[in-house]
């Protein structure tokens, strides 16, 4: 039960960060090889990097860093500031969830755009949600409606979710096993804007667990689903488990609140190779005749 588990935060870091690994190297939906070092041939095959859709919020430009130090796979980062899973519904799902109508989805503009995203074009798509949920939407709903951080939680899990089986994979027939899904941070720093009455949420102890109950929800829907799942956040922590380690310390400003892209970058990188099985270093993929001129 994982509303008596939040209270024991090593529990749920713990459950979050294992996965048995059952494949190292797998081939794409297509059956195309991914197991080529060389970047433009292997034994006279033109290769080409995987291509990987990453969308989410500004912690989403951590993986710009991989196109700068790998030539066998290509991001293609689409971020939005201050998208959040619970914002991930269309104008009639406001409606239904008793949002107010004069909205018109997703106040990001994040929904819209990413509808009309062609996912054909991609072997692998990652989403990185989380970090706005958590220590924005949730305290927020909490003091205008009374609702309890949990259940929002939840309820932008299931947004996520449904946003990517509907958009995705029910209209584009994207592949489940295609999409990863990964686990927000905590911020760096205490954010700075804070809705007000609520004087609680500059607790560390308290960010972290919303984090690891949203992550451990996330990772438990997404692999029930049929998707993968990775997470950075117990690899991130200091041994107060409260606060990022220094390394993962934003070195481009004292009241940055993302997580160091270098650094951060390296260990998802593990992760995704132990976690969901994808090696980011071997991501090569055979052209076919016709793709070649």
């Amino acid at each position: 039960n994982i509303l008596d588990e939040s209270v024991h935060v090593d529990n749920v870091l713990q459950r979050i960060s294992f996965l048995p690994l059952h494949v190292m190297i797998e081939n794409d939906s297509k059956g195309k090889e991914v197991f080529n070092h060389n970047p433009t041939h292997n034994n006279g095959v033109k290769t080409r990097p995987w291509n990987i859709l990453v969308v989410g919020d500004s912690n989403s430009i951590v993986f710009e860093w991989g196109n700068i130090v790998r030539d066998s796979v290509k991001y293609d980062v689409m971020w939005f500031v201050g998208a959040s899973g619970y914002g991930l519904r269309n104008k009639k799902e406001l409606k239904k969830d008793g949002e107010e109508e004069g909205q018109k989805g997703s106040k990001t503009g994040a929904y819209n755009i990413l509808s009309n995203v062609n996912t054909s074009q991609y072997d692998k798509v990652f989403l990185l949600f989380g970090f706005v949920d958590c220590n924005y939407v949730a305290p927020f709903r909490r003091v205008k409606s009374n609702i309890d951080d949990v259940t929002t939680l939840f309820t932008s899990v299931k947004h996520l979710i449904s946003f990517v089986q509907e958009q995705w994979v029910e209209k584009q027939g994207l592949k489940k096993e295609s999409v990863v899904f990964l686990g927000p941070t905590i911020p760096s720093i205490v954010p700075r804007h804070q809705p007000p009455l609520v004087a609680w949420r500059d607790l560390a102890s308290w960010r972290l667990s919303l984090t690891a109950i949203f992550s451990l929800q996330l990772k438990l829907v997404a692999l029930k689903n049929g998707f993968k799942f990775a997470s950075i956040l117990k690899q991130t922590l200091s041994s107060t488990n409260h606060e990022p380690k220094i390394q993962f310390l934003s070195s481009a400003s004292a009241f940055d609140q993302h997580l160091n892209d270098q650094t951060s970058y390296i260990v998802w990188e593990k992760a995704l190779k132990q976690q969901a099985g994808i090696d980011v270093a071997l991501l090569f993929s055979s052209v076919k005749e016709s793709d070649k001129d």
